[in-house]
């Protein structure tokens, strides 16, 4: 389905919701330029969250599919076998730049970053860090723009390829 609606001429944002969390599932949708992969078991305000995140841009993926998301992404040092399904989402290691960018991040913007790892949407991380809503906004705006990223999801891939360990 997603492979005929990116074929339009002026394709819909796609945002995959399923209730069977399948790992080849979520990287075929990832790879084919889906906005989001999230499970039905999702809290309302998650998924209404993802439909404006979707919308304005960016990428979500429920906060479990994520954490195995990174798991698939090849680390710099190994090679990336020949059959591996594509992930769109992942950015050069070796962008120039991202490793001191990483080190001159505030304990906030690390928290923020860590919480972004971690699949969690906005509303998710204002309530975990206590800061409002458009606060959140506003720095993951500027992370986005820091690392010269498009979607979460790609500057959550760049974060982890450069080094970046978000806290257990």
């Amino acid at each position: 389905l997603l492979r005929e609606v990116r074929s339009l001429e002026h394709p819909p944002v796609f945002i995959a919701m399923t209730a069977l969390d399948e790992d080849e599932t979520m990287l075929s949708i990832l790879s084919l330029g889906g906005a989001g992969y999230i499970l039905k078991s999702s809290r309302p305000e998650f998924i209404i969250d993802t439909v404006h995140q979707a919308l304005a841009g960016g990428t979500v993926v429920s906060p479990q599919p994520a954490t195995r998301l990174v798991q698939h992404l090849p680390s710099p040092d190994s090679p990336v076998p020949g059959d591996a399904a594509p992930v769109a989402v992942t950015a050069a290691p070796d962008e120039p730049g991202t490793s001191s960018r990483l080190a001159q991040l505030s304990t906030a913007e690390e928290r923020v970053l860590t919480l972004i790892c971690a699949g969690l949407s906005n509303s998710e991380i204002a309530r975990d860090t206590g800061r409002s809503a458009s606060a959140v906004k506003k720095a993951v705006s500027s992370l986005l723009a820091k690392f010269g990223t498009e979607s979460r999801i790609q500057l959550a891939v760049l974060a982890v390829e450069a080094g970046f360990h978000p806290e257990d």
